[in-house]
């Protein structure tokens, strides 16, 4: 890890070089820092006949000012090479933007810039792919100004003159405010000649100024109009003073501070007058920065900096308080950002700072636990809990022991916390003991599990289904790291073989032995085991949420749950197959990924289920249940997958896995020597189509147990199916959707409905859509409850995970109705320590390095484009400077994330010319020799939206996976950029990546943990995320400017979500929906030819039957009466206006996606937003959502296919 953190540490002092200045001080292509370079003396001439004798002299060297060592710049001014921490002068009003220095435009155009065939190439295909994003406008991607007419242009329109801090100060502490100034300046040295031209250079000056000010000065200033002002020496002829603004005790909230304290405000200005546009540089103040100290060298007089409480605060903003409050704010920055180092206490700052470029570390989390070794009392080690012990039934005594220390060890801890609680001031201690009250529960909820365990004489089906849940975990994960085995012909025996060849998988090998749970995923199952072994259990009404960081390992947690929740139902009943578990996502990306590890999950329970009678005959399968984008809806459409895959290519190909999810064998389109494709893997036989490994040596050689296509779906529900959550709404437009609920073509319930649902990236889940989730998730909850038993129904069990969550009880409330949540695993009372998750540290206690955060905000650069163009080349350049391929490859692949698709179609195209362009520029300053006499040229962009067919998102990943090599692969390129939007919030999980690049502030903090967590997921290789703030943003401003304070305190700053199932546009949007699949999913098929005649039939009493359950739920959503009359007003005229259109409907047939010619039939529902002629309407043909996405009304303009004949009245 050091080489790679002190590379890292090389990575952004080279950006900072570049954008901040002054230029890197490290040679980036060794590690050390730069040779003196050669020296000129800048008081002398310097004179050269031709090019040639001046390139013979400067090629390949780094000219510094002699005696200083200060930079020199060539070709390019500072105004223009630096992007930030620039204080300009004032300027005169009107001056004249059109004046243009010729000389610098010559001499920063000294090389022509010509792209390669290769870049050319890839430039071509970016602009074709821009084009999809046509709305970012072609005229806002400009080339970079050069000419003295930008300098201008900047200092009139973006002109920073000042930059500041506040802070609170105890004004009657012993000692002085010192305030410590560092930048540069830089000066046009005009007697530099190549032919007798004058050539433009700039030589810097470091500018190194400390500046006091007595604390009893402050007290005398308090309440004065006029700053205190104190200058800056030896600047002449720049004017620039450190201003203080002192305000009064009065101004501070809170009680906490003395009376002698004050809020003081620090700023170094420019206040130096220019009046000629062109030595407007001369005036400007480069690489600003001041840190300031107050008290003495042994006691700091620098406080907290006040923050107000929320007179509204409740549950959730006491918990958060109680676990923040050791992360106090000292400064906050007014044009910088403001950053402190704090005291070994951390309850003072040592000093803070007005810091252009901030950075913070997050603290890495670790799921390691520490237990006292029973064979050594006092002694502490980590708890391994390997799943190969809790598998095997001779070693029930070790497995019993492990779990039994877990939970002492947790009991320990809760007691330790509770005698720290005593210690805390009021409101927290009633807090913390809140929270470590539901410690408590927990600790219970596991002891209730172990019982289970151990008690096989009562529960003789819990001990085995925990064994060969634990068994199937260890073979899935065996499974799942498995690469993909590629076809090669073996020329001898004429036929494919796979590379490596087959290897079944070995529990006896060092790598299962090894293989252990985290102490939260088997704490989280065994907390599980009561609801989901009896059925009729109290934990079966609480709703589970695992929060966890991205990357935590949440998955295993709930796929444990999921495998003994099947294994369970089979124990209990053999016969009664079917869907046991409903997994439910937002997007196909996460759906397609998790489907291929839930698939090894099945494939290991198939491998178990034959050597257990009593899982009888049926076989355990998987299913995934998307839209048909992604899968083939029927059998003659998965057909034609096939077929067009064999003409045209990977695009076509629909049916998901790309290598068999049990051995690796690569599986889907294969190209042939003759450009023709094959598929692998895929098997028709009439009418029947299915997946097998096409490797005969794998035991799924002849079907896996993987279901893609719809229609096989409903006709044998798989044991575990994997759907998006917007695929609910087809309850409306398919009957035979009720099999997977076990409801038989009569309407009866033949099987048990699922008895697991889980919700994963539950953070999703929220305003639009999670409104229409919470409305169909009545139907939902309705069809997987077993009333089959009326005393006592069976409702499932509800589990949700997240990395990021807020007001998490409200929001499950109002999705699901149950009024019991339990956060697993609960908070303690530190945001650092909850016992199964604390912040990483070594043998001293000393933080282990984590992500880190850095924030730039280039106001100085003439546009965003520019500044993207700067930045991204920048880190591009950095990593073609290490060493070695592992060196290299954490930092080859920057992933930028873009808030909106306009901007990042914008930037595609930016990485076809203008990058490439700069990256060279930068080459040819950083490497002048290059990097073993090569240049870096970017080979492979790529591109991660939610517009890329369904076919080229497993594709697209498994780009990313590649590692970097010297000498890669044809076609195997690793990938240079990734330019991706929201679809990597979830699901992308690649341990290589550590750079990212983020385009702006993204909408919401929880979007922003969630899309930064793709970097830096192997914890041994910490990353890097470059937060590129809009200069002219004013919600990009303040979270710059409060940057450590937000980092600080990332997971607290996340939006609590909102969700509003019974509110008018939901219920004008979805609530006919509802009540159509909730008809078309009970009554009985015969009973459903038609949608007419309704008035005294079977439907209408069907239909009625959703208002109480609507009802009902409603009446759980809250307790404020007022609220809930609002809402059930809102549902009962809704309802009624529905019931009384359906009456009146000349409807025929149930449904029609769009209209036909030959047809006149008038459908009782159609897409919302499709093509709808005028007589539907006329007929209360109602539009219904074919998605959960968008409640907002629209209006959509429709092209006739033929004009109408128009007839004069």
């Amino acid at each position: 890890m050091e080489q790679h953190l002190e590379n890292r540490t090389k990575l952004l002092a080279s950006i900072a070089g570049e954008i901040f200045g002054p230029g890197s001080r490290f040679d980036t292509s060794s590690g050390d820092l730069l040779s003196p370079g050669t020296e000129i003396d800048i008081t002398k001439p310097q004179a050269f006949v031709d090019w040639e004798s001046y390139n013979e002299k400067f090629q390949g060297i780094r000219p510094i000012v002699k005696g200083t060592g200060e930079e020199i710049l060539q070709n390019e001014s500072p105004l223009l090479r630096y992007g930030m921490g620039i204080l300009f002068p004032k300027t005169e009003d009107g001056m004249n933007d059109e004046a243009d220095d010729a000389a610098d435009v010559a001499d920063a155009n000294v090389s022509t810039f010509e792209l390669s065939d290769d870049e050319l190439k890839q430039k071509q295909t970016l602009e074709k792919k821009a084009e999809k994003y046509a709305e970012a406008g072609g005229s806002e991607i400009a080339g970079e100004e050069t000419s003295s007419s930008a300098e201008t242009r900047l200092a009139n329109l973006k002109s920073q003159r000042s930059m500041g801090i506040s802070f609170v100060v105890d004004a009657a502490a012993e000692g002085d405010l010192v305030l410590h100034a560092t930048g540069g300046r830089y000066k046009r040295l005009s007697q530099v000649t190549v032919a007798d031209r004058p050539l433009r250079w700039w030589a810097r000056t470091a500018i190194n100024d400390v500046v006091s000010v007595s604390l009893k000065t402050l007290l005398q200033a308090e309440g004065q109009i006029e700053p205190i002002k104190v200058a800056l020496k030896e600047l002449a002829p720049i004017e620039v003073n450190f201003e203080i603004f002192v305000r009064g005790r009065d101004k501070i909230p809170g009680d906490q501070h003395p009376a002698s304290a004050r809020l003081i405000t620090v700023s170094l200005v420019n206040r130096t007058h220019c009046l000629d546009e062109k030595l407007l540089g001369d005036f400007c103040l480069f690489q600003s920065r001041f840190t300031a100290k107050a008290g003495t060298d042994t006691a700091s007089a620098i406080l907290y900096y006040p923050e107000a409480r929320s007179s509204n605060s409740n549950e959730e903003t006491e918990s958060l308080d109680l676990l923040y409050r050791n992360e106090k704010t000292f400064s906050t920055g007014h044009g910088c950002a403001g950053t402190w180092e704090l005291n070994g206490l951390g309850d003072r700052a040592l000093s803070v700072c007005a810091e252009p470029i901030p950075a913070y570390e997050v603290p890495s989390i670790t799921p390691s636990l520490q237990c006292e070794n029973p064979q050594d009392p006092g002694q502490f080690e980590d708890l391994i809990i390997p799943l190969s012990v809790l598998a095997d039934n001779s070693r029930k005594d070790e497995s019993v022991q492990l779990l039994e220390r877990m939970i002492t060890a947790y009991e320990r801890w809760v007691q330790e916390k509770y005698v720290e609680s005593d210690g805390l001031v009021s409101d927290f201690k009633c807090t913390a003991q809140r929270h470590l009250k539901r410690c408590a529960e927990v600790i219970q909820r596991m002891k209730d599990g172990l019982s289970m365990l151990v008690d096989e004489e009562n529960h003789p089906d819990v001990s085995l289904a925990f064994r060969l849940t634990n068994k199937a975990m260890l073979l899935q994960a065996l499974a799942s790291k498995i690469k993909t085995r590629n076809p090669e012909l073996d020329k001898a025996a004429n036929r494919l073989t796979y590379k490596p060849p087959y290897e079944a998988l070995n529990l006896e090998s060092d790598e299962a032995i090894e293989r252990a749970w985290r102490p939260f995923q088997i704490a989280f199952f065994l907390m599980n085991i009561t609801a989901l072994a009896d059925p009729h259990a109290k934990e079966r009404e609480i709703v589970d949420l695992i929060w966890f960081p991205t990357g935590g390992g949440k998955t295993e947690a709930y796929l444990a749950c999921a495998a003994f929740s099947i294994l369970q139902r089979r124990l209990r009943n053999p016969e009664d197959t079917g869907t046991e578990v409903l997994m439910r996502y937002t997007l196909r990306l996460l759906t397609a990924q998790q489907f291929q590890r839930a698939s090894s999950l099945i494939c290991a329970l198939e491998t178990l289920r034959p050597k257990y009678e009593r899982l009888g005959t049926a076989p355990f399968t998987i299913g995934i249940w998307v839209g048909s984008s992604t899968t083939p809806n029927t059998i003659q459409d998965a057909k034609k997958s096939i077929n067009d895959t064999k003409k045209n290519g990977p695009d076509d190909y629909k049916m998901v896995l790309l290598k068999c999810p049990w051995c690796g064998a690569a599986m889907g389109p294969n190209q042939k020597a003759n450009y023709q494709y094959e598929v692998d893997g895929v098997k028709i036989a009439g009418q029947q189509i299915s997946l097998h490994c096409p490797d005969h040596a794998c035991s799924f050689r002849s079907k896996l147990p993987v279901e893609v296509v719809d229609e096989n779906i409903y006709k044998s529900p798989p044991t575990y199916l994997i759907a998006t959550v917007d695929k609910f709404a087809g309850l409306a437009w398919r009957e035979e959707c009720r099999s997977i609920f076990g409801i038989d073509d009569g309407g009866e319930r033949v099987k048990s409905p699922p008895g697991l649902i889980i919700q994963d990236e539950l953070h999703l889940i929220t305003g639009p859509l999670g409104s229409m989730v919470g409305l169909y998730e009545s139907l939902i909850d309705e069809l997987s409850t077993d009333y089959r038993d009326t005393e006592n129904p069976i409702k499932p069990k509800l589990v949700a995970a997240t990395a990021t969550t807020r007001a998490s009880d409200r929001q499950i409330r109002d999705l699901y109705a149950r009024t019991q949540t339990t956060v697993f695993p609960p908070p303690g009372i530190d945001a650092s320590d909850s016992f199964f998750a604390k912040y990483a540290v070594d043998d001293a206690g000393k933080r282990l390095p984590g992500r880190m955060y850095v924030g730039v905000l280039p106001k100085n650069y003439s546009s965003a484009l520019t500044t993207s163009v700067r930045l991204y080349a920048s880190l591009l350049a950095a990593a073609w400077g290490l060493s070695t391929e592992k060196e290299r490859d954490p930092w080859w692949t920057l992933l930028v994330f873009f808030n909106s698709l306009r901007e990042l179609g914008g930037s595609l195209t930016l990485f076809g010319a203008d990058i490439p362009e700069r990256l060279r520029n930068i080459q040819n300053r950083w490497y002048p020799k290059g990097v073993d006499g090569k240049r870096r040229y970017l080979n492979e962009v790529l591109e991660l939206t939610g517009r890329l067919a369904s076919s080229e998102v497993p594709r697209a990943l498994d780009a990313l996976d590649r590692p970097y090599a010297f000498k890669p692969p044809k076609g195997k390129y690793p990938v240079d950029a990734c330019l991706a939007s929201n679809i990597i919030e979830v699901g992308v999980d690649v341990d290589r990546l550590a750079i990212m690049a983020v385009a702006g502030q993204p909408k919401t903090t929880a979007q922003y943990i969630q899309a930064t967590g793709r970097v830096g997921r192997n914890t041994k290789k910490p990353g890097v995320i470059l937060v590129n703030y809009g200069a002219n943003k004013p919600r990009d401003l303040s979270h710059y400017e409060h940057f450590q304070a937000y980092h600080g305190k990332l997971y607290a700053s996340v939006e609590p979500s909102s969700v509003t199932p019974y509110t008018i546009p939901v219920l004008d949007r979805a609530l006919h929906a509802v009540m159509v699949a909730w008809v078309r999913q009970n009554l009985p098929m015969d009973d459903l030819s038609k949608p007419k005649p309704f008035l005294g039939t079977a439907k209408e009493t069907m239909a009625k039957k959703c208002l109480p359950i609507l009802k009902r739920r409603i009446e759980s959503l809250t307790s404020d009466q007022k609220e809930k009359d609002r809402m059930l007003h809102d549902l009962n005229q809704c309802f009624d206006k529905r019931i009384k259109e359906w009456e009146s409907s000349n409807s025929i047939i149930w449904h029609e996606y769009f209209p036909k010619h030959d047809s006149s039939d008038i459908p009782l529902i159609h897409p919302y937003g499709a093509p709808c002629p005028s007589e539907w309407h006329d007929e209360n043909c109602w539009a219904a959502p074919n998605s959960m996405r968008g409640v907002d009304a629209e209006c959509r303009p429709h092209i006739p296919s033929r004009p109408q004949n128009n007839q004069s009245d």
